[in-house]
Order: C-alpha cells, then structure tokens, then sequence
C-alpha cells in the first residue's frame, strides 16, 4: 500500500544528526521520513569546542563515531537531504572555520547550508559558493532590535524560546528583510533565556528564579510548542519557512515520536503512554523531575491563555498601517 503523506509538512524540518543510531538504522529511517525532512544539520568532528553539547563532545571522542558521522552526511545526501553545517560555539577561529570546510572537501561532501553566528560570517565567506547561510538561535536574539544589531542580513532566522510566538517578528523578517523564518519548536532553553554564550547565568539558574514566579504548569505551557500550534492560528504559518527540531543529544526513537506527534496532531497517545514522553515539545532537563505529577489541565489552561494573547497580538499587526 502507497504511505500517504502530509503535504503540509513536506520538507518542513531540520533535524540534528544523532549518533545514537547506525548506519543501516538511519537509512532506513530516512526512506520513511526524507520527505518530511528538508536538511539536516550537525556539528564538524574536530574538537569539544566545535560542540555546545557534553554528550555530542563525548559521542565525537570514539573512532568509530567520527567514521560513522562520516557515513550518515553520504546517507543524508543519497536521501536528497540538504547538509547544513553548524558553526556556533563561541571563541572559534577563522582558522576553525577553514579546517572545517577542509575537513568536508576532503571527504567530498557538498555543503548546502551553515548555520552561523554573526561573528563569525566574514570567516565563511571565502568558503562559499552558492551555501545559504542562517542566522543561528545562539545570536540570542530577542527583539528586532537585536536583528538590528547584527552586521549581516541572512536567508534564515532562527527563533526560540520568547521569539516562537512573536508575530510581530515573523512578520518583520519575512516581509522587511525578505529573508526566511525558522522556528525552534522544543529547545532546551527557558523563554527568557540570554543564551548561555552571552551571559554569566547558568541555565538552572533561569529556571530556578522563574519557578519563584510561576508554576511548573505554566513555564512548560510557555517553552513547550505543542502540535496543535501550528494549527490554530496561534503561530501564523504563512511566515514559517521551516521547523527546527532539538533533538543530537537523542536517539532516532525521540526524533520519530516527535516527528509524528508534529506531523500527525498527536500529543494525548503520547503522554498516556509515557510522562516522559512531555520532553517531545520542550526539552528543558530541569522540567523530567516533575512530568510523573505535572497537570496537563492546567498546562492546557495556560496555553488558552496564550492563545488568546497571541491572537490579539496579531490583531493589533494587522491593524497597523
């Protein structure tokens, strides 16, 4: 029987490359789901501080994960996955940057895309020919003020945490800068997180002061994106280019649940079947403590809240001239 698709989310999403996974696992995964998949992104193999992640930097410290990496970019390819590599650590080098683009023309990759701090874009342009380039979610921007801010203009921007329901820049990239909107739907990061890059507190601590203020229920309903979402006209899809799922640090068991959640309009399945199973549309670590008690009528009664705010945000756009 012919799988029928979605063509709603046809090449909608970025994925991480994940090592927790072999090569025949991935390749198969991907005839199921390439054609949902518009490119996946991933971190060079040439040192820690090329890696944001702990668990990516130790994944990257065994041989045969370096040789594996190797072989899922060629599976991508074969797959008409785009390639998009991330260069967003701090305190990279232009010397970095060239190893880097020496490391894939040694291996005969062909890069479509990077994704990029502005700091370092003047050290990509002598690479590229043709890339896309996108302005990654670690220029902590959180206005378009800080849009403003950046010395370059990119194909595609980045956004989490506050900026997933912020119409207001959406609309602003989309139609102002003539550039592309993407939208980081299940990061790890509070909604008002600076970005642990710029700023001298730790993640806990943002979580730890926000839950002075506010329930469990209430910052998971902010930081969560649920699938019903880019349904309901809370998010504006006409101005989302693609998806960006956080998912390097999981298996390909974490990344196809939430590809199907995402896809299908399934959350409830989910969480009956597994608590755990919240961490799909939020991957803040210091929320796993509490899914086994956390209400899900009260999450759902903060997000009508937010619904409602977001819709007369978006009243208030379409009423300014």
């Amino acid at each position: 029987m012919k799988k029928e698709y979605n063509e709603q989310f046809r090449k909608k999403f970025l994925v991480g490359l994940t090592l927790n996974t072999t090569a025949k696992e991935f390749d198969k995964f991907l005839e199921e789901y390439a054609y949902y998949i518009e490119q996946v992104y991933f971190s060079m193999p040439l040192g820690d501080k090329f890696h944001s992640r702990i668990v990516v930097q130790k994944n990257f410290s065994k041989k045969e994960n370096v040789e594996l990496f190797w072989e899922l970019l060629e599976i991508s390819k074969k797959h008409g996955v785009k390639l998009d590599m991330v260069l967003n650590t701090v305190d990279l080098t232009s010397e970095d940057v060239d190893s880097a683009f020496k490391a894939l023309a040694d291996h005969n990759i062909t890069l479509d895309v990077v994704t990029t701090i502005d700091e370092y874009y003047d050290y990509l342009t002598p690479h590229l020919n043709g890339q896309k380039i996108i302005c990654s979610y670690n220029n902590a921007i959180r206005s378009i003020a800080d849009i403003e801010k950046l010395k370059h203009t990119y194909d595609s921007y980045v956004f989490g945490n506050s900026l997933m329901r912020n119409l207001k820049v959406h609309k602003y990239v989309c139609e102002t800068l003539k550039s592309k909107v993407c939208l980081l739907i299940n990061n790890g990061c509070s909604f008002n997180c600076a970005w642990c890059g710029h700023s001298t507190t730790t993640c806990q601590e943002t979580y730890q002061r926000n839950r002075k203020k506010h329930s469990v229920e209430y910052l998971y309903a902010h930081q969560s994106m649920f699938p019903e979402e880019l349904r309901n006209d809370t998010i504006r899809m006409e101005y989302i280019d693609t998806i960006k799922i956080s998912n390097r640090s999981s298996g390909l068991r974490y990344l196809k649940n939430c590809l199907d959640s995402y896809i299908n309009n399934e959350l409830k399945r989910y969480i009956i079947f597994n608590r755990k199973n919240f961490a799909l549309w939020c991957k803040l670590a210091w929320f796993t403590p509490h899914y086994l008690f956390i209400s899900f009528k009260k999450i759902m009664e903060e997000k009508e809240k937010i619904y409602k705010e977001v819709r007369a945000q978006w009243e208030e756009i379409q009423k300014a001239p």
